[in-house]
């Protein structure tokens, strides 16, 4: 067994200090150190390229998640408004038809001119619930067919046909007169001058013949009524009258000879034929 110099021993651990004699030189500890930053630093560099790659659809979808879900906080501008559009016509305004050419140089649209007739009917002549349609203009005279809703037995059927006559008037349409195929007036002409009593003729079909007759003054607003009666025509067929209306208050205005047949049932005007005149 060999001798153990217990000084040199001591002193040769004293130099190693306290690493023992497998522990590594410190500049072996210095290399490892290097290679482990090395690769946490390849590993990071890794993880941020892929980050960037993957970050636009990413934020795609936040986008996309923002924009169905707005915060509570987020007022949004209302939708428009639709633009204005032109009221529809009514049942009492048919959709117009035309027989011939349309004038609308100064006097409106078809759709304007069976609003006037209509209206004129109703105002004027006291037909119920008017329906207009079949604007025509033929030989320079433009026409609109109205007819009244039949009340009674036959309610909400339509009835005969009503043909008014209309001018242009700047942007609007005036009424001229109307007509019927029932009751045709002979005399007196349009815009004759007449004085009462007035002289009528004609021909008419109606219920037991009879056709009422009225004088009224033209105005602005409703007609008054300055005077009536009636005349007797064909009951069964086309036959002719012949009469006379007397009325106050002409005065050298215009005016109008209104003929018109009535329901036996009800008092419902049923058409009319109205020729203009000049009142002495």
């Amino acid at each position: 067994m060999a001798e153990i110099d217990l000084k040199d021993t001591l002193e040769r651990f004293a130099a190693e200090g306290t690493r023992g004699a497998g522990a590594p030189p410190p500049a072996a500890v210095r290399r490892r150190r290097r290679k482990r930053a090395i690769r946490r630093a390849t590993a990071l560099t890794v993880v941020a390229v892929a980050l960037v790659a993957v970050s636009p659809p990413l934020w795609g979808l936040v986008r996309d998640s923002d924009d169905r879900v707005a915060p509570a906080t987020e007022r949004r501008p209302p939708a428009p408004a639709p633009g204005a559009t032109k009221p529809p016509v009514t049942s009492n305004h048919a959709t117009a038809t035309t027989g011939g050419p349309v004038q609308e140089e100064s006097g409106g649209t078809p759709e304007e001119a069976l609003r006037t007739a209509a209206y004129w009917v109703r105002t004027e002549l006291g037909f119920t619930d008017p329906v207009a349609g079949n604007f025509r203009f033929k030989d320079g005279v433009t026409s609109v067919d109205v007819r009244p809703t039949l009340t009674g037995e036959s309610t909400g059927q339509p009835g005969p046909v009503t043909v008014v006559t209309l001018e242009p008037d700047a942007a609007t349409w005036y009424v001229t007169g109307a007509h019927t195929a029932e009751i045709k007036v002979t005399g007196p002409k349009p815009h004759a001058t007449v004085t009462s009593p007035v002289a009528v003729r004609g021909s008419a079909l109606a219920f037991e013949g009879t056709v009422q007759v009225e004088v009224k003054a033209d105005v602005t607003g409703k007609d008054p009524v300055l005077g009536r009666g009636f005349v007797t025509g064909g009951g069964d067929v086309m036959r002719p009258f012949s009469g006379s209306i007397a009325y106050k208050g002409g005065g050298g205005r215009p005016g109008w000879l209104v003929f018109f047949t009535d329901s036996a049932a009800n008092g419902q005007i049923l058409n009319a034929t109205v020729v203009p005149v000049e009142l002495g």
